[in-house]
């Protein structure tokens, strides 16, 4: 890690590892990959789920697909 600080800066290693452990991978190839790519200079976005995907409708409840009486093929 260290060696990526001397040939991108402390600021960009920095961001790079930010950005790594949001994604829950603080590895060095993720770091690296980060840094080449130039990702640590972009904005992070917050993820956007369109309103058509927050209500989801299901043909059978969660009770009727995890009850615990005996099975029916249907």
């Amino acid at each position: 890690m260290l060696a990526l600080g001397k040939r991108y800066g402390a600021a960009r290693l920095e961001a790079a590892c930010d950005r790594a452990l949001a994604h829950d991978s603080a590895h060095y190839r993720t770091v690296k990959t980060i840094l080449s790519t130039g990702a640590d200079r972009q904005v992070a976005e917050e993820p956007h789920t369109p309103p058509a995907y927050g209500r989801a409708r299901f043909a059978r409840s969660a009770a009727d697909l995890f009850s615990v009486g005996p099975a029916t093929l249907h």
